[in-house]
């Protein structure tokens, strides 16, 4: 289930 935290990690690092 890396996959979906990859996700949110991304996300969280875009938002920047």
């Amino acid at each position: 289930m890396a996959n979906i935290k990859s996700a949110i990690k991304r996300a969280k690092t875009s938002e920047k």
